[in-house]
């Protein structure tokens, strides 16, 4: 497909005249033509432009909804940007957030906008009826259709996901996410008839890329507030051939659910490691669909994929994406041979701007025009990437390097076990001991000695966890990762 404009409302204005009364949107059992989309979307526009200055930011804080995507594609309309944040974050993260941006306008959710203290000048729009705060429906009642878009080359401005420290805000051109969405057609083979369903936060990059990926192509889109595995499971069987985008952490509910295998066309999983044995078990579940991984991240779109269905390489990161060059280097920028692990760093025209007030942090991810990733692999002969693990997640314990990733996939192999992860534990001696988190399916534990046992078999002596703990549950992010700033700071405190 031809790439079709560099602004990706020029796409939906296009389906809009093309297929007026085609679904857009599905929200339990709401229904959003693309007339009807565009129609609200230059009514967003109309008011946002009431009060627009320079690059005027627009803040969405909300669960998922059509009116999130109204506001949106509104402000893109408009030649704002969309600033999106989570609505799980707490009061004090947000407002650290927002004193970085000179804002006018917040949409969102009337509980998470009431406790953002008032400013001069500042106008809060809840999705909810409201007596405290307009409501969203009376102030586009009052607005007229634009019909005049405006331009600005940034797309929008989201959030990392503030797993180990303080959220940095990525910015994201339109060239670069049209260019992301072209490659997924070209990889995945989308089609404009293709219904998408992304169960997680829009404040995580992932569902908010499928939702505009299913818009740009005139696809249909259908919304799911929070993940419910049965919930997802009734959309599919009335709809067929849907193209789910997920997250492992998902993965496990949708096998136990009631979903039929032969309604989903495409079975597509990113954000976070994806076991063999995992994917063994999808595999078998879902055989008559096609399964993809891919990894891929917030500052750079795709970067290699993997078919699942092949049963061959599941240990992989998989081939390359098209138009993605991928160099694996030392610490100085000097390429590693085949097979040897190194610092990952990729160039294509898909990877994002730059982080929001952040020079220093942006200066010190580019490189002579290639993006550091912060994580560690290698390629094999066969041009297929193997993950090692987060830079940033190393232990280095008496002068050797662990990547936690590697110690978790061989934790996780173990039937007994239902969530793992590895950090370091301070240690006089090594520097630093690996230690353990563990949670257990039901009351069937193993003991450090047996646990230590198992992982010999795979593991050198020095990755293998020299402390075991056991939690009852972990804490999550928001896109489906362990919270390991989180955990770590939980078990430190009963380690002093």
């Amino acid at each position: 497909m031809q790439m079709k404009s560099w602004n990706v409302m020029d796409a939906i204005i296009q389906h809009a005249k093309k297929s007026p009364d085609k679904i857009a949107i599905c929200e339990r059992g709401k229904t959003c033509t693309y007339a009807d989309l565009l129609h609200q979307v230059r009514k967003v526009s109309c008011g946002l432009k009431k009060n627009k200055g320079v690059n005027d930011r627009v803040v969405i804080i909300s669960d998922n909804c059509i009116e999130y995507a109204e506001v949106f594609l509104g402000a893109i309309y408009a030649g704002c940007i969309p600033v999106v944040l989570d609505p799980k974050w707490s009061q004090k993260e947000m407002i650290q957030v927002l004193d970085n941006n000179n804002l006018s306008l917040l949409f969102g959710d009337k509980y998470k906008l009431m406790k953002i203290p008032d400013k001069t000048m500042q106008t809060k729009i809840s999705f909810q009826e409201d007596k405290d705060i307009t409501s969203y429906s009376t102030w586009l009642a009052s607005q007229t259709e634009d019909t005049v878009m405006e331009t600005n080359e940034m797309l929008f401005i989201g959030y990392t996901s503030g797993t180990t420290g303080k959220p940095k805000g990525f910015m994201r051109s339109h060239q670069s996410w049209i260019k992301s969405f072209e490659s997924g057609i070209d990889v995945f083979r989308f089609k404009e008839n293709d219904h998408f369903i992304a169960p997680g936060s829009f404040a995580h990059s992932l569902s908010l890329f499928v939702l505009i990926q299913s818009l740009y192509l005139g696809g249909t889109f259908h919304m799911v507030r929070k993940f419910n595995a049965e919930k997802v499971a009734a959309i599919c069987n009335q709809y067929k051939d849907i193209i789910l985008f997920v997250v492992p952490t998902m993965i496990q509910s949708l096998i136990e659910s009631t979903i039929n295998e032969a309604d989903i066309k495409r079975l597509i999983s990113s954000g976070s490691r994806w076991t063999a044995a995992m994917k063994k078990q999808a595999i078998k579940r879902f055989g008559k669909t096609k399964l993809f991984e891919f990894y891929g991240t917030s500052e750079a779109s795709y970067i290699s994929y993997l078919d699942v269905s092949e049963e061959t390489g599941l240990n992989s990161a998989g081939r390359i994406f098209p138009g993605v060059e991928i160099c694996v280097c030392d610490e100085n920028g000097w390429e590693h041979d085949r097979g040897e692990v190194g610092q990952l760093r990729v160039k294509s025209e898909m990877v994002f701007t730059g982080y929001d007030h952040m020079p220093e942090e942006t200066k010190a991810v580019f490189h002579d025009g290639w993006l550091l990733l912060g994580d560690y692999g290698y390629l094999d002969e066969n041009n297929q990437l193997y993950l090692s693990g987060r830079k940033k997640n190393m232990i280095i314990t008496g002068g050797l390097n662990v990547f936690p990733e590697e110690v978790e996939t061989v934790l996780k192999q173990i039937p007994e076990v239902k969530e793992s992860m590895v950090f370091g534990i301070p240690d006089l001696h090594w520097g630093e001991k690996v230690g353990a988190i563990v949670s257990w399916k039901g009351e069937r534990e193993l003991s450090t000695v047996n646990l230590r046992k198992y992982c010999s078999d795979f593991l050198a002596a020095y990755k293998i966890p020299k402390k075991v703990m056991t939690v009852d549950s972990f804490v999550y992010t928001g896109g489906g990762k362990v919270a390991r700033k989180a955990m770590e700071d939980q078990m430190r405190g009963v380690l002093s």
